[in-house]
């Protein structure tokens, strides 16, 4: 019968410090990113899809400091990288652990086996670890959420078979990479598809109403447009492909409501600045209102500030559509100035 130590060596010493030698940091750079990218997606799935006993929601922020902290610490003894363990934790939850000392007197008594009984372990069946792995293997199997995937739709369905036959034919770290990837790559195809533009039209009481963007740009109107959706990368052209057309349009304002952003990407500034100059060039007008100061900033230091001028870009208020009102009133004036001429 198999048994460990057929497979391995169990020395009765804990490790000994092992500083790492500098000069491999090059060749082992770009592996050692993967390593811990890999790590990190595979311990963000175990604290989301495992509770916590205490019912505290998970915080994979301060997951990822202590991943990191034990992973130096495991170097410079020699060690291998370590990550989340859906199979650890289980057998940790299932034997009555409670709280993050678990695992600390889990380490700890493991220490205390490998000084005290280190050659009974090498006499372990291997069939009894393989027989606990399935065991484990077994309670980690979650109904509930795999129901709640089934339902959600084909989309995610189909990244949950993908990553779950990947499992059976590569290492385990390699399919949540897998998995990690493909849901990426579908937020950012969301993302893109579920950008759209509408149009916001005031009403003589006050009242805003939706309506559909049009397709070209009327004259000698003011069009209230607001984008919903991110703004980034894809989503910033399929919002360029939503704007109306300028064509023969002239005194027009457009006004484009951006509440709500933190930030915009550089795609999207480039999207406006060659929006602004077509409106500019048939003697048309284009305002931003809504914008927070970091947003502003952003556009002062792309110069696209200058080209739509700093009175025609507004600050957000703390009254909601405060500064809607402020570009209506400026959009009227100018409409105004340009009729006397």
């Amino acid at each position: 019968m198999a048994v460990v130590g057929d497979t391995t060596e169990i020395l009765r010493s804990l490790p000994s410090l092992n500083l790492p030698d500098l000069s491999l940091v090059p060749a082992m750079l770009l592996p050692a990113l993967t390593i811990a990218i890999i790590a990190l997606v595979q311990a963000a799935g175990v604290s989301g899809s495992i509770p916590n006993p205490d019912g505290e929601y998970p915080d994979p922020s301060g997951d990822f400091r202590g991943q990191g902290a034990g992973n130096v610490a495991v170097g410079l003894v020699g060690g291998v990288p370590a990550g989340g363990s859906v199979s650890g934790t289980i057998m940790i939850q299932n034997m009555g652990g409670k709280s993050r000392w678990a695992n600390i007197f889990t380490g700890i008594f493991a220490a205390v086996a490998v000084l005290l009984v280190a050659p009974f372990i090498e006499k372990i069946p291997m069939a009894t670890l393989a027989g606990l792995l399935i065991s484990v293997g077994f309670s980690m199997i979650n109904v509930p959420r795999i129901e709640t995937v089934w339902n959600t739709g084909p989309v995610l369905l189909g990244i949950m078979g993908i990553t779950f036959v990947t499992t059976l034919f590569v290492p385990l770290q390699m399919a949540v990479g897998l998995g990690a990837i493909l849901h990426i790559m579908l937020y950012v195809y969301q993302s893109a598809e579920q950008v759209r533009v509408e149009r916001i039209i005031i009403e003589s009481d006050g009242s805003a109403v939706e309506a559909e963007t049009p397709e070209k740009l009327p004259s000698d109107e003011i069009v209230i447009l607001e984008p919903f959706g991110s703004l980034f990368f894809a989503g910033a052209a399929e919002f360029e492909s939503d704007l109306p057309d300028v064509g023969d349009a002239r005194h027009t304002v457009v006004i484009i409501r951006l509440r709500d952003r933190d930030e915009v990407g550089s795609t999207f500034i480039r999207a406006l600045e060659r929006y602004t100059r077509l409106l500019q060039a048939q003697d048309n007008l284009l305002m931003l209102v809504g914008l927070n100061q970091q947003v502003i900033e952003q556009l002062e230091r792309t110069d696209l500030l200058d080209l739509i001028g700093k009175e025609n870009v507004f600050l957000a208020q703390p009254r909601y559509r405060a500064s809607l009102e402020q570009a209506l009133a400026r959009a009227q004036a100018w409409q105004a100035q340009h009729d006397e001429a």
